[in-house]
């Protein structure tokens, strides 16, 4: 049995990449240029830093995501029905005979999915994605550390389908069900600051709060900021 050893320095500037020893992705410090790690070695992503390496912000690592999305079938219940109590339970007829189905909607959707690992994560990429005005501009240069990029590239749309589910559950009325497609037409490594508090990890701009319980790796992230490798 042969062994694939892959080297962890930037293809651009040769620099170093550091990361957690679970990362599927790395930012260089060096350049700023972003890789991802596969069965062929490391290959480039594009990227959009939104952090610099000065900034007292945790940066945390995201997946900017653009995705043809078709939905196929999309069915809901009548929101006004009469309900009745029956055997000890809610009961309405009407639920049943009252769905109405509609489809066929396609467009592109900008997606911000969280690469790192999270508790509820699709609703914080669902907010994130409707927010997208609101995130800090990019930077040029002074590129952060950057550890705890969780999922992969490959794995981007398999989540993008959740976000695209959960927006579709979003919306103001009564989803029973849908069935649609995404189609992922590209994927960045994006990396966002963070503020860190007593109970919660907060996202500046959008004003999202995560509790830090709901993070299983951010020990390890905030080990590796305090005491980085040289």
């Amino acid at each position: 049995m042969s062994e694939r050893v892959t080297v962890l320095a930037c293809g651009a500037c040769h620099a170093p990449l550091f990361g957690l020893s679970t990362d599927s992705s790395f930012l260089c410090q060096g350049c700023g240029t972003a890789w991802g790690i596969g069965r062929d070695g490391l290959s480039r992503l594009p990227s959009s830093v939104r952090v610099s390496r000065g900034d007292d912000a945790l940066p945390l690592p995201f997946w900017s995501v653009e995705a043809d999305v078709t939905v196929e079938s999309r069915t809901t219940r009548r929101e006004l029905h009469q309900v009745g109590l029956e055997r000890g339970r809610w009961f309405s007829q009407s639920a049943e005979t009252g769905l109405r189905e509609t489809g066929g909607f396609s467009g592109e959707r900008k997606l911000v999915i969280p690469a790192f690992s999270v508790n509820g994560l699709f609703d914080i990429a669902v907010r994130l994605s409707a927010d997208l005005g609101s995130l800090p501009p990019e930077v040029d240069a002074g590129w952060p550390r950057l550890a705890g990029v969780f999922s992969s590239p490959d794995e981007v749309p398999e989540l993008a389908r959740g976000v695209c589910t959960g927006q579709e559950a979003e919306a103001p009325d009564w989803l029973a069900d849908v069935k649609l497609s995404v189609n992922v037409g590209s994927t960045a490594l994006m990396v966002l600051p963070a503020l860190l508090r007593k109970e919660t990890v907060f996202l500046p701009g959008p004003d999202i709060s995560i509790f830090r319980r709901n993070m299983p790796d951010l020990e390890r992230v905030l080990a590796f900021h305090k005491d980085p490798p040289r």
